[in-house]
């Protein structure tokens, strides 16, 4: 009886708990916002006015008591509620304990059975104190409920207004500059104006003077805001590297994840994908209008502090006293040595950080590589090197125009290629030996074969001849740094932008392809790395055959120009030089161009024989993948299309567009390059035949028919093996293609009509 009792009396008061959360439910979540929002604002109101500091002692002693009373009672107030609510939850579950103890040390079977409906009455009431979404408990107070929220608001207050505070000195650095830049120009105008209006009264030496004494003042100034760029860069470089770090992150990731939605048909009923989306884009748009404040700042900025140095030359060409002459030229060397850019550690801020990559600094020498503006051979093959190191395959560094080898890359070097071989050999074993493969069919089983084989083929070879292609790229280095900068800044809008996009393009699209397929994430690694590994290779060969082209281009230039040299008696930079003393310049030129022929050739053939197993194994693998990527695709057409549903049908077309596409591309690209290094190499016979035509000095004939003679003999040409790399090589290529898929097709005829069974999978 005293058992029943006491479990109708839980139940009454169970059902009072509900009724007072249901009543006090609403009120209790305002009090808690009310909580968290004063304690917040209270916090940051405060470490905005130590910030400030501008309050004198009295006042600053009001607001500190203010302050501590208003948080001391939010606190207290809020730790009260809460207190109560925990120690009412721990009370009840006492009653749990004890039912369990009672239950465990009794022997009646009407008592336990009593003690069962008691023990699933606790079950379904569990009696905790929330406010709507909001749990009363010891946990409301850590960092992972409403104190972890107040901290994460905190933050993103302090940060914005960090951020801001920095925008706000650079837009009065700004003013600065712009007032430094209208005192230049109205100094100007009093020196163009024979009278100006506020001198009319004084003599050209009393302006002078005034002239001169301003122009002080301004350059003082000018170098007092300077040092403030300088400090202000120093003071928030930690800061801003930070935000730029955060918000490329944010944008990145947030877009990624959209992206994974979009793909995978997002699961959300329509309100909380309306919540989603609508919170995305407008955190999206907070952080890219943050960053293009800053930005817009900095380059603003920088832009007024450059009109200065236009306005002093300005000033220069118009004044004639030696004095105001001699202060304008400090005032320039002061402009010259003061850059006042914005910078964030390894960061210029400005325009072009919206648009290109900036900051990879070679420490060593005080470089600054950016995309598309190549100056020397390290910063046009960057973006190769980089990615050939991320793969273990370039072992290297570079020092003073200087490729030694690196032991703890080489170290790397063989752990890659052993883990490599161990994977590719338990590829082809599970292909050919077991039934762990899970594509099944004669042509899918022969080209995996061709596949494995020759992508291991072209990794080996690449570890193997890592000493040889080292020589080689320093010999190259060394011929090339006769190019013009110009020449590199043309390149390297051809050689960053593959090797960028195809090396993310492989990233992005070989797990799309594979993961349509039974393969497991090890798998799709190894097959990730083969791809990229086989094609960076690729482009290194393609980049060391650009920069040769142009190596010819500029021999063929400069000849060009010993002909126009030649053929004019009198050129405009020997217009007093005798004849005899142009002929020997002349043929020391000559000699200098053959010898840089010689080497150049050299490298070529050098060239041709460290690529060229490496070079065939590309062009027999990317001849088999077109070819059974058709073979496969007109199959499908034939009789696999109507298995398929819609879906399954657009992804496979995609993947055999995307796949295809891939390797015509790359193999047009190397054709390309190679056709057109031998064409530029072709040129130079024809110049050399103009120049001996159009001359008749003996010596200088006599160095012409030996250049011939060597031109005869080095034929550059650039090959793999038995096949020549040039424009036949696509059409014989695309002859065999047809041809074997032919031979493909009318095997499957006749497998289907003599066996009735298709070997196809």
């Amino acid at each position: 009886m005293q058992l029943k009792a006491l479990m109708k009396q839980h139940l009454a008061i169970s059902d009072t708990v509900q009724r007072l959360i249901m009543n006090f439910s609403l009120q209790f979540l305002s009090t808690i916002i009310m909580a968290f929002i004063e304690i917040t604002f209270n916090l940051y109101y405060y470490l905005v006015q130590v910030q400030e500091d501008v309050r004198n002692d009295q006042t600053k002693q009001v607001f500190d008591e203010l302050f501590v009373t208003t948080v001391i009672y939010e606190t207290v107030k809020i730790v009260l509620v809460v207190w109560a609510c925990q120690s009412g939850k721990n009370q009840i579950l006492e009653i749990n304990t004890n039912v369990r103890d009672v239950y465990n040390s009794t022997s009646y079977k009407d008592v336990k059975y009593e003690l069962q409906l008691f023990s699933l009455q606790l079950m379904h009431r569990d009696n905790i104190f929330s406010t709507k979404v909001l749990i009363v408990d010891a946990t409301l107070l850590t960092m992972g409920s409403i104190l972890g929220k107040m901290t994460l608001v905190y933050i993103e207050m302090l940060v914005l207004q960090m951020d801001m505070l920095y925008v706000n000195c650079v837009c009065v650095i700004k003013a600065c500059f712009k007032q430094i830049d209208d005192g230049l120009v109205n100094l100007r105008e009093l020196m163009i104006n024979s009278e100006p209006y506020t001198l009319r009264e004084i003599n050209d030496e009393e302006r002078n003077t005034v002239i001169l004494m301003e122009l002080k003042t301004l350059k003082k100034q000018h170098m007092a805001i300077s040092d403030t760029v300088q400090m202000l860069n120093m003071i928030f470089t930690l800061q801003l590297l930070f935000t730029i770090t955060k918000t490329f992150i944010f944008i990145t990731f947030n877009l990624y994840f959209c992206l994974l939605r979009v793909q995978k048909s997002d699961s959300l009923n329509n309100p909380e994908k309306d919540i989603y989306y609508n919170t995305l884009i407008a955190n999206v748009i907070f952080y890219v209008t943050k960053i293009m404040l800053i930005v817009w700042a900095c380059e603003t900025s920088k832009n007024q502090a450059m009109e200065i140095s236009t306005t002093v030359i300005d000033i220069s060409n118009s004044n004639n006293d030696k004095e105001i002459e001699y202060e304008l030229e400090l005032f320039s060397l002061q402009l010259m040595h003061r850059k006042n850019i914005f910078s964030a550690k390894g960061f210029t801020v400005n325009a072009k950080f919206l648009t290109t990559f900036q900051g990879f600094k070679d420490k060593r020498k005080g470089n600054i590589w950016q995309l598309f503006r190549a100056t020397n051979f390290e910063s046009l093959m960057y973006p190769c090197f980089t990615f050939c190191r991320i793969l273990g395959v370039f072992p290297y560094k570079i020092r003073a125009s200087t490729i030694k080898p690196c032991k703890p890359y080489y170290i790397l070097s063989i752990i890659v290629i052993c883990t490599f071989c161990v994977c590719e050999l338990k590829n082809l074993y599970d292909l050919n030996f077991t039934n762990n493969f899970m594509l099944k069919g004669i042509p899918i089983k022969l080209e995996r074969n061709c596949f494995y084989i020759l992508s291991g083929f072209t990794t080996v070879i690449t570890f193997l001849l890592s000493r040889p292609r080292m020589r080689l790229l320093q010999t190259i280095l060394m011929v090339s740094l006769s190019l013009s900068k110009e020449s590199y800044r043309n390149l390297s809008k051809l050689v960053h932008a593959k090797d960028i996009f195809g090396f993310f393009y492989i990233i992005v699209q070989v797990p799309i392809f594979y993961s349509n397929l039974p393969y497991d994430a090890l798998h799709e690694i190894f097959l990730i790395y083969i791809y990229l590994l086989v094609f960076q290779m690729d482009m290194l060969y393609m980049n060391c055959v650009c920069i040769l082209k142009a190596c010819f281009k500029q021999i063929n230039d400069s000849l060009a120009y010993l002909r126009i040299f030649m053929i004019n008696d009198e050129p405009y930079l020997l217009r007093t030089t005798y004849h005899k003393q142009r002929n020997p310049f002349l043929l020391m030129q000559l000699k200098a161009q053959i010898k840089q022929h010689l080497a150049v050739s050299d490298i070529v053939q050098m060239l041709t024989t460290i690529f060229s197993l490496q070079l065939l194994s590309t062009i027999i693998l990317t001849f088999i993948e077109i070819t059974f990527n058709l073979y496969f695709y007109l199959v499908r057409l034939q009789e696999g299309a109507m298995s398929l549903n819609n879906l399954a049908k657009h992804v496979y077309n995609e993947i055999f567009i995307t796949t295809f596409t891939y390797n015509i591309v790359k193999i047009l690209l190397i054709v390309w390059a190679c056709e057109t290094g031998k064409n530029q190499a072709l040129m130079i016979n024809t110049t050399v035949h103009d120049i001996y035509n159009g001359i008749s000095d003996r010596e200088i004939k006599y160095e012409l028919q030996l250049f011939a003679m060597q031109l005869m003999h080095r034929k550059n040409i650039f090959s793999a093996k038995v096949l020549i790399v040039d424009a036949t090589l696509l059409t014989t290529m695309m002859g065999s293609v047809v041809t074997y898929l032919l031979i493909l097709l009318q095997f499957l005829s006749m497998s289907n009509i003599c066996n009735g069974v298709s070997l196809i999978p």
